[in-house]
C-alpha cells in the first residue's frame, strides 16, 4: 500500500495522532487522536479563524491519501460540520451512488468552534448517503475526539473506496498511513481501543468506534 507523508507546516503541533479503521464495503471505523501541545492557527488554504483549511481525503481502493485545501468562501458559505459535508457531498456527485458502495463518501467533519473551550463544542458530524433512507444522513457525536482531531491539523476527513482487507487510518505529525487491521476486525469497541493503544504504544490515543 502506498504511503504519503504530510510535511510539517506553520501551526502544526507535534505529538498528535489520529487513527481510523475500515474494512471492505463496511461503514464502521475507528478514530483515535493524541495531543501533546495546544492548538494553533490555520496553515492550509484558508486564513479564517476556527479552521485549518485542510481536509484529509482517503481512497481505500488505491491506498492513497491527499489533502484538500478549500477556498475560504466555502467555509464562510457553509458553516459547521454538517453544512460543509453537505456541500462537498453534492460537489462530489454522490447523491445517486449506492449507499453501501465504495463511491459513497464517508465524511467526518467539524465546525469552527470545535476544539475551543466553549461549552458543548466538542462535537463532530459523521455524514454519508444513508443506507436506511437512501438520502442524506448524518450523526453527531461528542467527547475528546473532535477537539483532538482539530488539533491534529484537519477540519475533516473524507473516505471513499473499499480496501481488500480491514485497515485503519493512522494520522500523526509524521504523516498518514493506512495500516493493516486484520487482527482487530471482529473485536468489540473496548477491545479495539485497547488493541490500537497497544499497537501504537500510547495510552493517550483516543478511539472512535
Amino acid at each position: 500500500r502506498s504511503r504519503r507523508t504530510i510535511p510539517d507546516g506553520p501551526g502544526r503541533n507535534r505529538g498528535q495522532a489520529l487513527s481510523v479503521q475500515f474494512s471492505p464495503c463496511d461503514p464502521f471505523f475507528y478514530l483515535s487522536v493524541r495531543i501533546s501541545m495546544n492548538r494553533t492557527g490555520s496553515y492550509g488554504g484558508c486564513d479564517l479563524d476556527g479552521y485549518h483549511g485542510r481536509i484529509l481525503q482517503v481512497d481505500l481502493t488505491s491506498g492513497k491519501t491527499k489533502v484538500m485545501e478549500p477556498d475560504e468562501a466555502l467555509y464562510r458559505d457553509y458553516i459547521g460540520g454538517s453544512g460543509l459535508a453537505a456541500r462537498l457531498f453534492f460537489d462530489m456527485g454522490a447523491c445517486d451512488v449506492d449507499p453501501l458502495g465504495p463511491e459513497n463518501p464517508l465524511m467526518v467533519m467539524q465546525g469552527p468552534l470545535s476544539g475551543t473551550t466553549l461549552p458543548g463544542c466538542s462535537r463532530l458530524e459523521v455524514c454519508a448517503r444513508s443506507p436506511l433512507t437512501g438520502i442524506w444522513g448524518e450523526s453527531s457525536m461528542g467527547g475528546h475526539v473532535s477537539p483532538q482531531m482539530r488539533a491534529s491539523g484537519y477540519d475533516g476527513i473524507i473516505v471513499t473506496g473499499a480496501s481488500e482487507k480491514p485497515v485503519y487510518l493512522w494520522v500523526s505529525d509524521k504523516g498518514v498511513e493506512i495500516r493493516d487491521a486484520s487482527d482487530i476486525w471482529g473485536r468489540d469497541t473496548f477491545e479495539t481501543e485497547d488493541l490500537i493503544r497497544e499497537k501504537t504504544g500510547d495510552k493517550r490515543v483516543r478511539v472512535m468506534s
